[in-house]
């Protein structure tokens, strides 16, 4: 007996139905629109959590190698004690011991800073998702940004008493790790088009607001750069608490507080209790017709060993400064390349096969993963800087697995689920970090000497297992 759900055809994450709404109801023929105002006024109408993220994501991007190129700062002169020279021409390759302490001491402020930042999103995600499909979509994607901001003032403060330690900038991370994180906003924003987007579109929806973050990071890198060049720390994390704080207003003017469509009234009254982190898991794992259970979990491992596998990304800054030598702008600039090759990719690759040639979700993931895989074998045996542009411009063009797995999900599950599952996700992406991430650091800190690119080949074994699921 066929079933009423739309799937996406065993085998494991194969086909996704872009006919279809997420009730299971067939789309009538749409009326094609021709005029260029009313296709401009369609588009400029779904514009909903876009500019959130958008603000969200450039403050993100303007702490970028900062929060990192601080604590290096911090560790040479001030834990560390080295004199001004040194600290000054760390990475001329003329203080290779010193350079290799302070390289290890940073990492593990990095990883702590990263248990502080997704630890407690793992459970307040159970809390957001389920009162994002019962109560109100605004205040779980309102949350991580108040959170950023007082992140961004809490780094503020770090650098202008530059005499505290470094590991002071460790507290700046408790108020956003308690308000979901980056996990968080976007966890909301992809629940909210979800319930508001046709399933055709969905797809392509979910990876624009997804793309936002990489649209954010160029400008977010080069506007840091500026800052920091002309002016210091404090002007750097000053210019991203006003950003943090516009993305908040932006999300408290722009949405109503209301309950989702399909919600039940009062349905809220039990939603911090134990019982909210069964009734989301439970989501996940109810049996469905059509192996659906069996789709939605292979898509969700698939999306948490994506994002786990981009572990190494947070060593890259220390790689190639070790490497090849690079300083800060170095980087913003090989930054900003990657982020415009990804952008490009997900704006115009991806809408052509997913929105028009109606290649299924599953094929689309199996390309991107299997490319993800040799991005890490070339970073992480790249003789020479030019290796790192090239890896990104065979690679980083088809780099969409993540949202064609979001998409499938959507057509998987009904309207007053999308909250639970994908808040789901957001603690497993936010989980599995802070599990890895002690692995990749003792990779990176014992192979320093050796082979530094250890890290990213471990990166690409995980993209051979991502591939194999998408199979």
């Amino acid at each position: 007996m066929a079933s009423t759900r739309p799937d996406e055809k065993t085998p494991l994450l194969k086909e996704s139905t872009t006919n279809k709404i997420s009730d299971g109801v067939e789309k009538g023929p749409q009326p094609e629109q021709t005029s260029c105002g009313a296709k401009f006024k369609r588009y400029l109408s779904n514009v909903t959590v876009e500019p959130a993220l958008l603000l969200h994501s450039l403050s993100y991007a303007v702490e970028g190698v900062f929060k990192t190129n601080m604590i290096v700062d911090k560790t040479c002169s001030i834990e560390l004690g080295y004199d001004g020279d040194v600290c000054t021409n760390l990475d001329s390759g003329n203080y290779k011991a010193q350079q290799d302490t302070v390289q290890q001491i940073t990492n593990k402020y990095n990883m702590y800073s990263l248990w502080i930042e997704m630890g407690p999103a793992v459970f307040v995600l159970a809390f957001l998702g389920m009162w994002s499909d019962r109560r109100s979509r605004r205040l779980p994607l309102l949350l991580p940004m108040v959170g950023s901001t007082l992140k961004a003032l809490g780094l503020m403060a770090n650098a202008y008493f530059w005499s505290l330690q470094p590991y002071f900038i460790l507290l700046s991370y408790i108020p956003y790790g308690l308000s979901g994180s980056m996990m968080g906003a976007f966890m909301a924003a992809y629940a909210y088009i979800g319930d508001t987007s046709g399933s055709r579109s969905r797809t392509t929806r979910l990876s624009l607001a997804g793309v936002t973050m990489f649209a954010a990071s160029p400008v977010g890198n080069a506007l840091g750069t500026l800052l920091f060049r002309y002016g210091s720390y404090t002007l750097v994390f000053g210019v991203e608490f006003v950003v943090s704080a516009l993305s908040a207003v932006y999300v408290v003017l722009r949405f109503d507080d209301k309950p989702p469509q399909g919600a039940t009234e009062g349905g809220d009254q039990r939603i911090f209790s134990l019982d909210t982190i069964k009734s989301t898991l439970r989501v996940v794992f109810k049996e469905r017709p059509g192996q659906g259970r069996r789709q939605i979990l292979g898509h969700i491992a698939c999306i948490c060993l994506y994002v786990m596998s981009y572990g190494g990304t947070s060593f890259l800054f220390l790689y190639t400064r070790k490497k090849f030598q690079w300083d800060y702008l170095d980087y913003t600039l090989y930054s900003m390349f990657t982020t415009l090759v990804t952008v490009f990719g997900t704006c115009v690759v991806l809408p052509i096969l997913s929105y028009r040639l109606k290649m299924e979700d599953g094929m689309i993931a199996f390309i991107s993963s299997s490319l993800h895989i040799f991005y890490g074998v070339m970073v992480g045996t790249a003789p020479a800087a030019w290796v790192l542009y090239l890896a990104v411009a065979v690679t980083r063009i088809t780099s969409f697995a993540i949202s064609c797995s979001r998409g499938a999900l959507s057509k998987l599950v009904a309207p007053d689920e999308l909250g639970a599952v994908f808040s789901v996700i957001g603690m497993g992406e936010s989980l599995l970090p802070v599990l890895i991430m002690p692995l990749n650091t003792a990779i990176y800190n014992s192979t320093l000497d050796v082979f530094p690119g250890t890290v990213f080949l471990f990166e690409a074994g995980t993209g051979v297992v991502i591939a194999v699921i998408y199979v």
